[in-house]
């Protein structure tokens, strides 16, 4: 039996401190979930993991797996709770294996059990069964230093594993890796937590990593939760341009007008509406008037066309997903050229080659711009 087949859920409601940095979050990881944590460098992932794992104690809050008690610190700051690090039972993996280098690969995972008390012939064998699982009982006798990145890595999934942890922190464990390995890394990760159904926490700037191991996603921003939920929703409408960024599409902030839809301004002072369609024909789902709100699309879902001379483009009342434009920027995208321009450099549009080579692209050109209601998400934002 595994860690994780005892294990119960996480449950971590933490202020936490690291010099001037203060983390807020509470978040819950039920038994055999992968919660995949999103966020810029500096929003807090590594403090909500350190804390977590016991590197650093809350400076108020508790964190609880199962019905253990691993932390808990009163208002005033005293720590009435505090669970040793050796004895929490949490697998933690990073980028890098650090693995012994002077064990073999077989002494190395079989390093956990041993320090679990386990004596060192049916430690072994839990060790080779745990190499067995991640595909590497050949390498049982070699050194680190005489395997590749993705072997090793590997190994070290296996070391944590086989010391039966009740809880997984992941801190991109695939980023050093290169595409192929990732690949099956991720594929065997996701199988290995769903075998020992342990509660998991995925820390990761790669969406992949989200949408391939994770049920739900919580993106933090500057030291607090800015969202969570479903993947899907995460991903679909994200809260901040910076997974906006990482999902691929493009998030437009303004207010919320009385059909329902997003208006925001260029910085020409034109304005620009957006609206999914849906939101205007259901007046009880409309966003209040004058409230924050956002649109999702993808920059790949915007017609691109010339203005054609004589073409009025000023108007008292703008027309729902069309806007004009001028070329500011032409970058390279999959498959094409990416724009942006002068009067929103925060909506990028995507054009396959051959079409940007028909409209001959061009810095300081103006075209006019579109998209399908359909293609187009509205939120109310908080």
């Amino acid at each position: 039996m595994t860690g994780g087949e005892t294990s119960g859920a996480l449950v971590a409601e933490v202020v936490s401190e690291r010099g001037a940095f203060r983390l807020e979050a509470a978040v819950r990881v039920d038994r055999g979930e992968v919660l995949a944590v999103l966020g810029p460098n500096g929003s807090g992932k590594s403090t909500l993991l350190a804390t977590i794992a016991g590197l650093i104690a809350p400076s108020r809050g508790e964190v609880r797996l199962g019905e253990r008690e691993l932390a808990r610190s009163g208002s005033d700051g005293r720590r009435t709770v505090a669970t040793a690090v050796d004895r929490r039972r949490i697998g933690l993996l990073g980028q890098e294996s650090l693995l012994f280098r002077h064990l073999s690969v077989l002494e190395n995972v079989a390093f956990g059990p041993r320090s679990q008390g386990l004596r060192a012939g049916p430690a072994r064998t839990e060790a080779r069964h745990w190499l067995e699982r991640v595909g590497a009982a050949e390498f049982a006798a070699r050194r680190p230093a005489e395997l590749s990145g993705g072997q090793q890595q590997r190994v070290a999934i296996a070391r944590t594993l086989a010391a039966r942890p009740e809880l997984l922190l992941l801190d991109e464990p695939f980023a050093a890796l290169d595409v192929p390995t990732a690949a099956a890394m991720r594929r065997l990760l996701g199988e290995l937590c769903a075998e020992t159904a342990t509660p998991t926490v995925l820390v990761t700037h790669d969406p992949l990593d989200a949408i391939v191991l994770a049920r739900r996603a919580a993106v933090l921003h500057d030291g607090r939760i800015a969202q969570i939920g479903t993947v899907a929703e995460v991903l679909g409408h994200p809260a901040t341009p910076f997974v906006a960024a990482l999902a691929g599409v493009n998030l437009a902030l303004g207010v919320a007008t009385a059909r329902g839809e997003v208006q925001l301004e260029g910085t020409d002072g034109a304005r620009l509406v957006l609206s999914s369609g849906s939101t205007a024909a259901d007046a009880a789902a409309r966003p209040a008037v004058g409230r924050a709100a956002s649109a999702v699309f993808s920059p790949g879902a915007v017609h691109v066309a010339p203005v054609h001379e004589g073409t009025q483009e000023a108007s008292a009342a703008p027309v729902a997903n069309r806007w004009f434009g001028t070329v500011s920027l032409l970058q390279p995208a999959p498959g094409g050229v990416r724009l942006t321009t002068v009067e929103h450099p925060e909506l990028a549009i995507d054009l396959p080659g051959a079409a940007a080579v028909a409209l001959d692209l061009q810095p300081g050109a103006r075209f006019a711009f579109s998209i399908a209601a359909e293609e187009v998400t509205v939120r109310v934002r908080d």
